[in-house]
């Protein structure tokens, strides 16, 4: 199996999980999640060259995460290769499922704080205007800090940098006249 049959299997399983309810309307029920674990399972190398795609893909995201999601905008398929918590984490249903690993394949299971409402078979969270507003502001304030804090950051590496070229030159100073 050449590489472009895996990568065309798990570009085929990230397109159906986009599409899965959890991911797409935060609902949890037995079929969802079945569908859910049945993809992520699809993506599971089946031989020893798609172990070592799969390896190297985890490789370069161990090595350097934030690069990687950079990288990885035209081939978001491949985060599918990285981890359980990194799969998760990506689509946002972090706070709805989680997954483990048994026997060798991936086990979905429901967030123990959604436990309850889905013994009643589904679960949809209700967000309501009031919190959705407030986590806006709050991604804007956070932004705001950010930028303050970078604003500091340069002017630190300005100041920094200007005492290092008066250093410098004090030192060269101090060099000539001893040696003059």
């Amino acid at each position: 199996m050449s590489d472009s049959v895996y990568t065309s299997r798990i570009k085929k399983c990230y397109n159906e999980l986009e599409t899965n309810k959890i991911i797409t309307n935060k609902i949890i029920n037995a079929e969802t999640m079945k569908h859910f674990e049945d993809c992520i399972n699809e993506t599971l190398p089946t031989n020893d060259a798609e172990s070592e795609f799969n390896k190297t893909i985890k490789a370069l995201y161990y090595h350097n995460p934030a690069g990687f999601e950079m990288c990885a905008k035209l081939s978001q398929y491949l985060f599918l290769l990285v981890d359980a918590k990194t799969i998760v984490t990506y689509f946002n249903i972090n706070e709805l499922i989680f997954i483990k690993w048994v026997d060798n394949r991936y086990l979905v299971e429901i967030n123990r704080s959604c436990v309850e409402p889905y013994k009643k078979n589904t679960y949809e969270p209700k967000v309501e205007k009031k919190q959705s507003e407030e986590i806006y502001n709050t991604k804007y304030a956070s932004c705001d800090k950010v930028a303050d804090l970078s604003g500091r950051v340069a002017s630190l590496e300005l100041l920094v940098e200007r005492a290092w070229d008066i250093g410098l030159i004090t030192l060269v100073l101090g060099l000539y006249i001893l040696l003059k």
